[in-house]
């Protein structure tokens, strides 16, 4: 019996994990990790064949492409912690009716299928069996152009391309086929319906490659010279307009989408109207063309090109559909009816409705539609079209750039996470045979509903008093934790003028492709001279950090002080991006740049500062960064940090850190830097409460009379052993000298400051020195002389997290010592850093400054709750805070942060303390108001978050690397499909979106976002 069992596209091995509730999956996918590390002998093989053989998929599913065991147990262990996995597809099932999309001509390429016939065998055989009838009947075949062999080069040539371009698609359909996608209908654009004609049953293999072949050679003999094409980013009014307005000849070719439009003609005359209007500021393009196909002069032509297939014997009719066609030629499908020879014609001669193609596909049912090419060209098309069609998924093959065939798999996983009638026998491996049953394989995990109230619900409650059983959660204590999440839709702006600023070090390189590269995106970028000079108007900044030098001091010290992070601006714009590379830690393996991830927090509070300045931060990978990644990042709306790693757009979220192992600190011998402040002395006695045998408080003043008095009073209270030692931790030999006779420490606490109440443009070097010194090589110094502790308890700030009016500094410093923490447990030690909100003990804030923190929001906690909460943090860095989440959200929102806490919920019930009165005479039942239709509306960031849950369930996307989520241009959209993508969100706004709008590059839930905000 052969090991393999199931095998996907790309070789991987398919794990299926499924459960009939959303929140069971994860449970589900622990449970079989768990299995999977308890049998060391377990082959991943048989896991993935008992999933499958044994037991049925479920409607909740996380697909995993295994290659060992270790990538199966990292991948389920993402999906139990419902983490993001490079490896897994999440999607939840459904019935859903497939369309194949088949394009026209235009992305063909020599060696496009290369890939394809390595790694395929359904692609080779199809390749083949369509080379070897080419070779039949003509005496010459493609497929050395569709391989990029034997010097196949670059060509125009329509007997080359139209020939190989059927050939590749008919080999990309057996592909999906294989791979268990069932079609309900083909639509074709173009030359691409006779390849749909095919697939459909309606043309045999030989009957297309006659159509393609004989009719290509018919054109290159008759085809007049001297014309051309151009690509328009306009309305069918406004080019008939412009088409009416010139004297030369042209026609209106092709009608992909409301704003996707072809025009055909004599080049003087098209070059003429490309340049009018780009004067007007609209996109236009020239795509060179052999002649004017689609147009009238086609008809002059008919006697020839309705005789090109006469000496092969072509039926007359079409056959009958095994699945519709439906054709851009006429928009609707092809039948029987339909004269073979004159369809080809018309084909050729028709202007091109595609959206009516696809209109029509919708309206029979196609809810999926996956585009037959080796990269996305009729993507912006589709979504344009279908955009106000709810529950519509649009899916590619692959890329060009591909080099295997990952990326194809996972848009099959996408598939067959959705379908809920997948054909899971097609991954199976021919001739295998089933293995025998997995003993204690874990059952699925069903859903667990209770149906009775607890035995003692409502007790000493009023008769029918409503909200008896709600909690009260005015103002509570939250732990939350930073995620870094892709976004399930996006908004975007309008392109924008962007000056780059790049201090002394800066990656100029990265600058300057992003200046070349901003036109392709709609926009325009140039780099701030010395000093600021000249400037021109702009709508947003981008402040190139430069890489750290090992001196985290001067290094922030150039930024932060005296205002260095101006680069001479004296005015700044709307919009002021700090870029950094590896400030966050984004996905595993990532290690934050100390620097970067300080300077990106300290100039967070000029949003604060500076009124009418959003201030947004976007970090970048360590290597592998673009400019395209840069451009399309920058024209995200409603997001304020953002991060890209390999390609994908994540967004920073405030999580519940509900889930983490709690696990309290031993409080045997705790040492407190900062011991004798307000939080130092709180958390001495919380320690003394709970059991500590020995409090060391390291105070650099040695502590005031109030506070030798609070540590008696701790001391006789709970009979323990405070000692109040004077220690600067700024000064070396002080710290040897007060930890020298120290005990075993089981618990260090940085609670020392340097609080720095400054305005970004008052900061000075001494201030980042001081500030520096204290709070971080004061901890390091500590841990030095300190040695060996079980654990570190670092004292952050909430301010690291949403900055603070004049705490520049202060949240700069205090995300060093977020860094510092995970750096600390990377070295294997027990650190946590905990971002505090407000505690009812001011601290270093005098009553202004607790007035103006508590106007954001924020409200103190008390200490008792705050510790309750924190101090059990064990294995990450945390926020910990009370707020009123209402005026927290405004307060954010008025700076655009109110994304940073949308998935933290208000969860304040108010609860009737009087009991419902019965009425003492029956009340009519009010008349029943007249049903109405409701539309769905499709929203975005600002007009509709709280929706955003319904957006997901009624859109229905799949989470593939070709789904509405994920950025396009990080699929691989060219600048042309980039531009002709702005005119989608044009007509799907239906306002007075600027034109430019969507040259961003951003993901299809942008576009639908946009709409949604438009109605």
């Amino acid at each position: 019996m052969s090991d393999l069992h199931y095998r996907l596209p790309d070789g991987r091995i398919p794990v299926v994990v499924s459960a009939d509730a959303a929140e069971n999956l994860g449970r589900y996918a622990s449970s079989v990790a768990r299995y999977v590390r308890a049998n060391a002998g377990l082959d991943i093989h048989q896991v993935a064949a008992y999933l499958l053989d044994a037991r049925p998929v479920r409607r909740h599913r996380a697909l995993i492409a295994a290659t060992d065991r270790a990538s199966l147990l990292d991948a389920l262990d993402a999906v139990a912690a419902d983490r993001p996995h490079p490896d897994a597809v999440r999607g939840t099932a459904s019935s859903h009716r497939f369309a194949y999309v088949y394009p026209g001509q235009g992305s063909q390429r020599p060696g496009m299928g290369a890939v394809d016939y390595r790694e395929s065998t359904a692609y080779r055989e199809a390749v083949d069996e369509c080379h070897a009838e080419s070779l039949a009947l003509f005496g010459t075949s493609p497929l050395d152009y569709v391989l990029g062999r034997d010097g196949a080069a670059e060509t125009d040539d329509v007997t080359v391309v139209q020939p190989a371009l059927f050939m590749h698609m008919l080999g990309l359909t057996a592909m999906w086929d294989a791979a268990g996608v069932r079609p309900a209908m083909t639509v074709g654009h173009s030359q691409g319906e006779i390849a749909a004609a095919v697939r459909s049953g309606v043309a045999t293999l030989r009957e297309g490659l006659v159509v393609v072949t004989e009719r290509a050679r018919a054109v290159d003999r008759i085809a007049p010279r001297g014309y051309t094409m151009a690509v328009l980013g306009i309305d069918l009014d406004e080019a008939e307009r412009l088409l009416a307005r010139n004297s030369g000849w042209m026609e209106l070719s092709v009608v992909n989408s409301a704003h996707i439009l072809c025009v055909s003609g004599e080049r003087n005359a098209v070059l003429d109207l490309i340049a009018t209007l780009e004067a007007d500021g609209k996109f236009a393009k020239e795509i060179r063309v052999a002649y004017p196909a689609h147009t009238s002069i086609v008809s002059k032509f008919s006697d020839v090109l309705c005789t090109a297939f006469d000496a092969h014997g072509m039926r007359e009719r079409f056959a009958e559909p095994q699945i519709p066609c439906i054709g851009a030629t006429l928009g609707e499908p092809v039948d029987q009816t339909m004269p073979v020879r004159d369809y080809w014609f018309w084909n050729l001669r028709n202007r091109v409705r595609f959206d009516r193609a696809v209109t029509r596909a919708a309206n029979d049912g196609a809810d999926t539609f996956i585009e037959i090419a080796e990269h996305p060209t009729l993507v912006l098309a589709l979504s344009e079209t279908l955009a106000e069609t709810n529950g519509t998924t649009i899916l590619g093959t692959r890329r060009r750039e591909c080099t295997d065939h990952a990326l194809f798999t996972r848009n099959v996983l996408a598939v067959a996470a959705a379908d809920a009638d997948f054909d899971w026998s097609s991954w199976a491996v021919p001739g295998r045979t089933r293995g025998v049953p997995l003993e204690g394989f874990p059952n699925s995990v069903m859903r667990r509903t209770h149906l009775w109230a607890r035995y003692d619900a409502g007790a000493d409650d009023a008769v029918n008093r409503p909200g008896w059983a709600a909690p009260r959660t005015d103002h509570d204590v939250r732990v939350l934790r930073t995620s870094w999440e892709r976004p399930s839709r996006r908004d975007i702006i309008a392109p924008q003028r962007i000056a780059i600023v790049t201090p002394r070090g800066a990656d100029t390189a990265l600058a300057a492709a992003i200046c070349d590269a901003a036109p392709h995106h709609g926009a325009v970028a140039w780099q701030v001279p010395d000093g600021g000079a000249d400037i021109a108007p702009m709508d947003a900044v981008l402040l190139m950090l430069p890489p750290g030098s090992g001196d985290v001091e001067g290094d922030l010290a150039a930024i932060l002080a005296d205002s260095g992070w101006r680069a001479g601006l004296t005015d700044l714009p709307a919009t002021f991006w700090v870029v950094t590379v590896g400030a966050e830690a984004v996905v595993d393996g990532d290690v934050a740049d100390p620097v970067h991830a300080a300077l990106a927090a300290g100039l967070r509070c000029l949003a604060i500062e500076q009124s009418g300045v959003r201030v947004a931060h976007l970090d970048l990978p360590a290597t592998g960064s673009s400019a395209d990644d840069v451009l399309s990042a920058v024209h995200i709306a409603g997001e304020t940090a953002l991060a890209v790693r390999n390609g994908v757009v994540h967004v920073k979220r405030l999580m519940s850190a509900e889930g983490s192992e709690p696990s309290s600190p031993d409080p045997t011998h705790v040492v407190i830097s900062g011991g004798t402040g307000q939080v130092g002395l709180v958390m001495a006695e919380r320690f003394a409460r709970d059991g500590a045998r020995r409090i060391t408080l390291l105070s650099r003043s040695g502590g005031g009379d109030a506070a030798h008095r609070s540590v008696a009073r701790i001391a006789n209270r709970f009979g323990v052993d405070v000692d109040v030692r004077r220690c600067d931790v700024t000064d070396q030999e002080t710290i040897t000298r007060a930890t020298a006779d120290l005990p075993p420490v089981t618990l260090l606490v940085h609670a020392a400051l340097d609080y720095v109440d400054r305005p970004l443009d008052r900061i000075s070097t001494d201030d980042v020195h001081r500030a520096v010194d204290a709070k971080v090589f004061g901890l390091r110094r500590l841990l030095d002389a300190v040695g060996s502790v079980d654990r570190v308890l670092i004292c952050s700030s909430l301010a690291a997290t949403i900055g603070g009016r004049d705490q520049a500094l202060y949240a700069a410093l205090n995300r060093l010592l977020e860094v510092e923490a995970a750096r600390l447990r990377a070295e294997g030690v027990d650190a946590v850093a905990i971002g505090w909100g407000l505690w009812s003990v001011q601290g270093p804030l005098d009553a202004e400054r607790l007035a103006r923190v508590t106007a954001t929001g924020v409200v103190p906690m008390a200490p008792s709750a705050a510790l309750d909460a924190g101090l059990p943090i064990s294995g990450l860095d945390a926020q910990v805070l009370a707020a009123s989440w209402p005026d927290l959200r405004d307060l954010l929102a008025m700076t655009g942060t109110a994304s940073l806490i949308s998935e933290v919920p208000d969860a304040v019930v108010e609860v009737i303390d009087e009991p419902i009165v019965q009425p003492s005479e029956p009340v009519a039942d009010p008349e029943p108001a007249e049903a109405e239709a409701v539309v769905e509306p499709v929203l975005s960031g600002d007009f509709g978050s709280e929706l955003a849950a319904e957006l997901a369930v009624t859109m229905g996307l799949g989470p593939d690397d070709i789904d509405p989520s994920t950025p396009l241009v990080a699929l691989g959209m060219d600048s042309l499909q980039a531009l002709d993508f702005r005119k989608r969100v044009q007509a799907s706004l239906a306002c007075d979106l600027p034109v430019e709008a969507i040259l961003g590059g951003a993901s299809l839930n942008e576009v639908v976002g946009l709409m949604g905000a438009a109605s």
